[in-house]
C-alpha cells in the first residue's frame, strides 16, 4: 500500500509535484494551459494511502478536464517531469513545514496526524528530511502505486439551479 512508511515520503513529494502546490502539473496544465477549470489540486491522505484530486469545473468542460487530469497522472507515472518540477515540489513542501512551528494548532495537527492517523512517531523535522530526500525514481514508483477508483461529480444538469452544473470532479 501507498501508506507504508518507506513509500510515504515519496508519495508526499509526488503529491506536491502533481497537485499539491501552486505550480503543480495539474494547476499548470488543466487550469493554466487548457483553461478548463478554476482550480485543480490534489491531496495525499496517508492514513488510507489515498490520493484525492479535486477540480472546480463547469459541466461543459468535465470530460476534457478528466482527460487532462489523467494525462497529468500519466506524465508522473511515466517520469515525464523535469528536475525543476521536483525542485519546486521540494521547495513548496519545505516552506510549508518551516511554517508549522509558528502555529500551536499546526503543531498539534502535525503530531495528531502522525501519531493517531498514520501511526508514526517520527519527528516532523526528520519526516521533512525524508520527503526532501525522495528522488525522481522514488516519485515515479510512488505514483505507480495509486490506482483510479472513483470519479465523483457534484453538479446539476445544464441549466438547472444557480450553479448550473458547476461542481467538483
Amino acid at each position: 500500500p501507498v501508506h507504508e512508511p518507506e513509500v510515504m515520503a515519496a508519495a508526499v513529494l509526488m503529491n506536491e509535484l502533481l497537485g499539491g502546490m501552486q505550480g503543480s502539473l495539474l494547476f499548470r496544465h488543466v487550469r493554466g494551459d487548457l483553461g478548463l477549470c478554476y482550480y485543480c489540486d490534489s491531496g495525499y491522505y496517508a492514513l488510507k494511502g489515498d490520493l484525492v484530486i479535486s477540480c472546480g469545473v463547469g459541466a461543459e468542460n468535465r470530460m476534457a478536464a478528466e482527460q487532462a487530469i489523467n494525462d497529468c497522472i500519466r506524465r508522473v507515472t511515466d517520469g515525464d517531469f523535469t528536475e525543476d518540477d521536483v525542485r519546486m515540489a521540494r521547495a513548496s513542501y519545505a516552506s510549508q513545514c518551516r511554517r508549522i512551528p509558528d502555529s500551536a494548532s499546526a503543531m498539534e495537527s502535525v503530531w495528531f496526524d502522525s501519531l493517531i492517523q498514520a501511526g508514526m512517531t517520527t519527528d516532523p523535522c526528520v519526516r521533512m528530511e525524508q520527503v526532501l530526500s525522495a528522488g525522481r525514481d522514488d516519485i515515479i514508483a510512488a505514483a505507480k502505486r495509486f490506482r483510479p477508483d472513483l470519479v465523483y461529480y457534484l453538479g446539476g444538469q445544464d441549466g438547472e439551479g444557480p450553479d448550473s452544473g458547476n461542481g467538483g470532479l
